[in-house]
């Protein structure tokens, strides 16, 4: 449930329409990771190790998470989402220690900040928050997401490679007390051995993005609901469910979009949309506003259409004759059974699986 409040951020809106696709997803029961597969989201405890590579200057260590999040299906902005926030919390500890003691904040994120925080220091926090913010409104406007990643991990890891005034002082008072001279410090460097497999690495990630670009940019977009499908296909989960729940699609032809979005906060969210379906399609989308009341939302749409099909089963003398027999029954939903049987063959599937 906190994985969903945390992806709805703080709309009650999106957040029960988040719950309502994960039961779609999972009738029986719903997991962390069918949540996490859903949404895209990025393992919280493997972010945390990233954090703490980073934080090492351990590059190819850093590297190596980097990749493992993204092959697990993480979306590469949510995981630097995930970065800052995790950062503003290691400050939060160091302004506040009481923050360790909060029982609402999982048991790892408590143990793990607080160890972390420790050894780190209010300057170096500053100093790594603004070049991860700043790598963040790249990512945001680029197109080679996984590249860009990988250069910001470079670019914090490398930010400073000198000891600090901390360690400097430290240092100082050392020599003070065994009454050694005391001689200009100089700066230490990071060995390059950390990056012996960041070319290796990053020659192999680029085919399997250039491979995946392949896959994802031979067909053509012929439909508002393929358009918005293709968001649920990718896992963006929090973008589907706000184009599925609560724009107003105005006009829509190949390349070209215009939709009504007073219903969402987020003021980024056209340049997001656009610039991930201009990344899956391999041509640039027109993505648009419009203050017009004309349009319609997909979710408004199915629903009248659902309820128009199940007024026409009610009248089909079998389906009669069922209701006839067994008062009080009535048609909640229609599904089809291509659906029901694809779903069945998929558990069973993952059952066989578990079973190997």
């Amino acid at each position: 449930m906190a994985l969903i409040v945390r992806a709805a951020d703080g709309s009650v809106r999106d957040g029960f329409s988040l719950l309502d696709q994960a039961i779609a997803n999972e009738k029986d029961k719903i997991s962390e990771e069918t949540i996490i597969s859903m949404l895209g989201l990025a393992d919280r405890g493997e972010v945390f190790d990233l954090l703490d590579a980073i934080f090492s200057g351990n590059a190819s260590l850093a590297l190596e998470i980097y990749q493992k999040l993204y092959q697990s299906g993480a979306d590469i902005l949510l995981i630097f989402d995930e970065l800052l926030k995790i950062t503003h919390f290691l400050t939060q500890i160091k302004i506040s220690s009481k923050i360790k003691d909060d029982i609402y904040i999982p048991e790892l994120e408590r143990t793990k900040g607080l160890e972390m925080a420790q050894k780190l220091t209010m300057s170096s926090l500053g100093r790594f928050w603004q070049v991860l913010f700043k790598g963040f409104q790249e990512l945001q406007l680029g197109f080679h997401s996984y590249q860009i990643g990988e250069i910001i991990i470079i670019r914090l890891i490398y930010l400073y490679d000198g000891p600090s005034p901390e360690d400097l002082v430290k240092k100082i008072h050392q020599k003070i007390e065994k009454n050694e001279d005391i001689k200009p410090i100089s700066n230490t460097k990071v060995e390059d051995d950390s990056f012996k497999n960041f070319n290796q690495l990053k020659n192999n990630n680029d085919k399997k993005e250039l491979n995946k670009d392949k896959s994802t940019h031979i067909f053509p977009i012929k439909s508002y609901r393929q358009f918005v499908d293709l968001f649920y296909q990718k896992r963006e989960g929090i973008l589907y469910t706000q184009l599925y729940n609560s724009v107003k699609l105005i006009s829509f032809k190949e390349g070209e979009i215009v939709f009504n979005v007073e219903k969402i906060s987020d003021s980024n969210f056209s340049r997001t949309v656009a610039r991930c379906i201009s990344k899956w399609t391999g041509r640039i989308w027109t993505v648009s506003t419009s203050n017009s009341n004309i349009g319609t939302i997909l979710r408004e749409e199915d629903i009248i259409n659902q309820q128009k099909e199940i007024e026409i089963m009610k009248n089909d003398p079998k389906v009669k004759n069922i209701l006839n027999k067994f008062p009080g029954v009535s048609i909640h939903s229609i599904t089809s059974i291509s659906e029901t049987s694809e779903k069945v063959d998929e558990t069973i599937k993952q059952q066989k699986t578990k079973g190997e």
